[in-house]
């Protein structure tokens, strides 16, 4: 309910579009940023981004413990 409402922020008809979401739509465009530039770059690239994004994720869960 709080990610339908809150995040999502639906609204109650088709008639009525809403608001942009500015923070997700920027987050979007800097998810195909990323996605471009590992394309671009090449597949070792790639690679490496997805190796040190792994990381970058798993510490904060690794420190918790």
């Amino acid at each position: 309910m709080l990610f339908r409402r809150e995040v999502l922020q639906i609204t109650s008809g088709i008639s009525e579009a809403g608001n942009v979401r500015w923070e997700l739509a920027l987050c979007l465009l800097l998810a195909w940023g990323i996605c471009y530039i590992c394309v671009f770059r090449g597949v070792r690239t790639t690679g490496k981004v997805c190796f040190l994004q792994t990381t970058t994720n798993a510490t904060p869960v690794f420190n918790s413990c």
